[in-house]
């Protein structure tokens, strides 16, 4: 089974719900949906699962996803953590965040792809060895993800 993980901004932005919706259409019936949200504890922000769920689905409906809130300092580590700790298979960031993620962590993730509005990251081996594993010798290969 395919876990695909969506991170999102909360309050959620016109960019969030775009990120959530690619992540429904990568995601087929069976398959892992998770929305994440990384509450930075520098900036005090506090959300509760509940609430991201229910500004989700106000929005978009039921969309059969899993809905977590993390607390972290650095947004890219927290997402990767996450993305581990959930042996995610995709990482869906939207356009925002998508110059800091690459930048922070793509030459330990292995294989980019990117689309216009998304960031996704796969990765082709157990994600738990993310932090164990050296950074890349060569820069990943950039394909369109569509």
């Amino acid at each position: 089974m395919t876990t695909t993980l969506v991170s999102v901004r909360y309050p959620l932005t016109a960019d969030s719900y775009r990120t959530i919706q690619r992540g429904r259409e990568l995601t087929d019936d069976g398959e892992s949906l998770i929305v994440l949200h990384i509450s930075l504890l520098q900036n005090g922000e506090r959300a509760t699962r509940s609430e991201l769920q229910a500004a989700v689905e106000r929005e978009l409906g039921e969309i059969g996803a899993h809905y977590i809130v993390r607390q972290g300092y650095v947004l890219e580590e927290a997402i990767i953590d996450e993305a581990a700790r959930q042996n995610a298979d995709r990482v869906l960031v939207g356009k925002t965040k998508r110059g800091r993620f690459v930048a922070g962590w793509g030459n330990c993730l292995g294989c980019i792809r990117i689309s216009k509005p998304l960031l996704a990251t796969t990765w082709g081996h157990d994600s738990k060895s993310l932090r164990s594993r050296p950074p890349a010798a060569t820069t990943p290969a950039v394909q369109p993800l569509l």
